[in-house]
């Protein structure tokens, strides 16, 4: 990955942190659960799987 996208990717990943501390308490441990989660797959989730995680 070059600089410049790994610079998008963290811009964009902080901007999404910073909208989500500004939720609710419950809401905001919800979506660190699933972020938690899908970040620390040790494999590729499936579609079915990113469904469940995601309450969809």
């Amino acid at each position: 990955m070059a600089l410049s996208e790994y610079w998008a990717h963290s811009t964009t990943d902080h901007a999404m942190l910073n909208r989500m501390k500004t939720q609710s308490n419950g809401k905001l441990r919800l979506r660190m659960a699933a972020l938690t989660r899908i970040s620390s797959s040790e494999q590729p989730m499936s579609i079915s799987e990113l469904c469940h995680v995601l309450g969809v």
